[in-house]
Formats: C-alpha cells, sequence, structure tokens
C-alpha cells in the first residue's frame, strides 16, 4: 500500500504550524505570566516600603550617633568590629607582611611604611614635652665624719657648700 503524497510546506507554513500554541496552553501560559507581573509589582511595593524604612533608620541612627561623645563612638565601633569578627589591626598587620609567589611583599614600600607608622603610634606613643616651672627647694644638712667616730664629733659644712640650679649648671650663692 502506498502513502499519500504530501504537499510541500514554506516555511512561513511550517513556523505557524510549530508555533501555534494549543488553545489550553496559551490560557495556562497567560495565566502564568499574569501572575508573575503581579508578583513582580507586590515585590516592587515591598522594595519601596523597606527602602523608605532602611531611610528612616538610618536618618534616626545618624541623629543619635551625632549626640554621642567621642567614647560612646569608640564603643559603638568596637561593638560593630566585634559583630563583623573583624581586627582592623591585626588585618592591617597580615596586609604588610603578606608576600607573593616569589616571596616579595605585595605592599610597596611606601604603603608598608604608612601603615606600620600608624601602627607603631598606638604601640609607642609620642612623648609630650613637659615644661617645670618654679623652684625645687629643700633643706639638707651635711656632716663630715670619719667612720666609726660617734655622730657628735661630726662636722657641719652646711653652710660652706654652694647651692646648684635644678639642672645643675649655674652655681647660685646660698641665699642664707
Amino acid at each position: 500500500m502506498a502513502r499519500p503524497k504530501r504537499e510541500a510546506l514554506t516555511p512561513e507554513e511550517i513556523r505557524a504550524r510549530v508555533f501555534t500554541p494549543i488553545p489550553a496552553e496559551e490560557k495556562a501560559n497567560k495565566e502564568y505570566v499574569t501572575g508573575l507581573l503581579q508578583k513582580i509589582a507586590t515585590l516592587e511595593q515591598d522594595n519601596q516600603i523597606l527602602r523608605a524604612k532602611m531611610e528612616e533608620i538610618n536618618r534616626i541612627k545618624t541623629e543619635k550617633l551625632k549626640n554621642l561623645s567621642p567614647i560612646e563612638l569608640r564603643a559603638k565601633l568596637d561593638t560593630c568590629l566585634a559583630d563583623a569578627g573583624l581586627e582592623p589591626t591585626a588585618e592591617l598587620a597580615r596586609m604588610v607582611m603578606e608576600k607573593n609567589a616569589r616571596d616579595e611583599f605585595l605592599l610597596g614600600p611606601g604603603d608598608r611604611i604608612k601603615i606600620l607608622s600608624e601602627l607603631n603610634q598606638y604601640r609607642m606613643p609620642k612623648l609630650k614635652a613637659v615644661e617645670n616651672t618654679g623652684t625645687v627647694t629643700h633643706d639638707h644638712k651635711v656632716l663630715i665624719m670619719r667612720f666609726g667616730d660617734p655622730i657628735e664629733n661630726a662636722k657641719d659644712v652646711t653652710a660652706e657648700i654652694k647651692r646648684f640650679d635644678i639642672n645643675g649648671m649655674n652655681r647660685l650663692e646660698d641665699e642664707k
């Protein structure tokens, strides 16, 4: 038995037959797309609401931070760093010492010097100049005695000694 001969289809006819949706699938696809569009619209609204809330929270936080003392700000920063598990000093030290496969430092000498200088200020703070003003006075008695002699035989030479200033550079006459 011979098969019936088919007509040759043009490319447009082939596309029309292949891409023509079945009515049931078309309805399901439209419902699915409509559902997705509704979800997108809902998510966009939720996103706008959340953004507004975040802006309000950031505004309140900023105002609260403005009223904090430096000690309170430092405590808040320490808490934030601890919550994040970050230790800036250790991280900087790790970065300074990090090397590549050829055993060369990743940071240049200038960057390493800057970081190490900053870290060193916390280990060894700069000394501040202290100025002593005023006169230091005290009374003392100078006795000359022979080893083993009783204290009554000691000779008092306090009046014979010249007084020195605080730096020990200039001799001053006794003020008596």
